[in-house]
């Protein structure tokens, strides 16, 4: 399964783990580029019919608990394409903040850039 490789495809300075729902695995959340107190989170839910119950939500604000508490992240930094509202939307919940669209020279296409500023998180 594909998931799995995602999941256990460790690197230097990156952090994933699984997600679970109903004790099969949903997606992963990702901690890349952990430098000093900056991280980029990345977050993924691979079943469509999983979207939208706040799973990615969850994952996301736990995530960023162990980056702040665990390994001192302050900056956190996010990107998702302009088509995907919903997680924007998400992002937006957590108190990510948007910043200036960025365009893709090699594929042309529109990234939204996000960034989180933070001295605790609850």
């Amino acid at each position: 399964m594909w998931w799995s490789h995602c999941v256990y495809n460790q690197q230097p300075n990156f952090i994933r783990l699984g997600i679970e729902f109903h004790r099969r695995l949903a997606g992963y959340v990702d901690l890349a580029d952990i430098h000093s107190n900056t991280a980029e989170l990345g977050i993924a839910i691979g079943d469509s019919s999983l979207w939208g119950r706040g799973i990615g939500n969850t994952a996301a604000k736990k995530m960023i608990t162990y980056g702040v508490d665990h390994l001192g992240i302050h900056l956190f930094r996010a990107e998702t394409h302009i088509t995907n509202q919903r997680a924007q939307k998400m992002l937006k919940r957590i108190g990510f903040q948007e910043e200036k669209i960025q365009v893709d020279k090699e594929d042309s296409s529109l990234h939204i850039p996000f960034s989180l500023h933070i001295n605790s998180y609850n």
